[in-house]
């Protein structure tokens, strides 16, 4: 391969993440708000489940940052 080919392969690769990401954002929060109109019109634990999954495809990820900071500043002061 050619290191044009390498490059071009890396922007791809790159922009697919991108989209992945997305994608997943919008499915976590378009369940999210589904859930929530199904609370609101009564269908209480079918939406409490739906907010969950929904959340669950959002929270990992900033949960998983939150202690990586917070790991890093402990072992920075020691």
């Amino acid at each position: 391969m050619s290191q044009d080919e390498d490059t071009k392969d890396r922007i791809a690769q790159r922009s697919l993440r991108k989209k992945e990401v997305v994608y997943k954002m919008g499915f976590s929060v378009g369940v999210s708000v589904v859930g929530t109109g199904l609370v609101f019109f009564g269908i209480t634990y079918v939406g409490l489940f739906m907010i969950g999954a929904g959340l669950y495809g959002i929270a990992p990820k900033y949960v998983k940052e939150f202690f990586r900071r917070s790991k890093g500043d402990e072992n920075g002061g020691e």
